[in-house]
């Protein structure tokens, strides 16, 4: 992407959204909760991987960082803490995200996983709250979907912010004043 493509990023986002409400409306009508939660945390770990290329240089080995095996901002924990560490996310979108991260690999890895029983459904409360979400929906599936639509919304935004700022490599290094 560059400066002049910006409805490049704003395509991808609306397709995202697009493709984001339909599985999350497959999964929360006749879906499980594993798949609501995989459904959930792929969707961070897209959403993450493009706010970080609209920061990054727009350059084919940039790219490569986020895409591929092996690569360093591939995997959804490092693209939450780099992100953090770059200042591209608050605290509490960090922890909300490393809140879904963690629910998201319990799903991946337990046989029985159920989003009632799960370890970290404190911290999906705690999250909630956190977001300053003040739906009183009781059920724990919208409550998650909640969580990640804040958190995806907010990933957007920054996104959008970044991409108009777009940066270069660059040609040659200048002191304050000079050029």
């Amino acid at each position: 992407m560059t400066s002049s493509s910006g409805n490049i990023g704003r395509d991808r986002r609306d397709a995202r959204w697009k493709a984001f409400i339909e599985a999350i409306n497959e999964e929360a009508n006749a879906g499980t909760d594993r798949g609501l939660v995989l459904v959930c945390g792929s969707m961070i770990d897209e959403a993450l991987g493009e706010l970080l290329e609209t920061f990054l240089i727009d350059h084919k080995d940039a790219r490569e960082l986020l895409n591929g095996a092996n690569k360093p901002l591939k995997g959804l924990s490092n693209r939450i803490n780099i992100a953090f560490a770059l200042g591209l996310l608050r605290t509490v979108d960090r922890t909300a995200l490393h809140v879904i991260r963690d629910i998201r690999n319990e799903a991946a890895h337990e046989i029985t996983f159920r989003l009632s029983n799960t370890k970290h459904l404190s911290r999906l409360e705690a999250a909630y709250k956190e977001a300053n979400i003040h739906d009183q929906d009781d059920h724990l599936r919208a409550r998650l979907i909640h969580v990640v639509l804040w958190s995806i919304s907010g990933l957007d935004v920054a996104a959008q912010i970044f991409e108009k700022e777009r940066r270069v490599v660059p040609g040659i290094y200048l002191l304050p004043g000079q050029g």
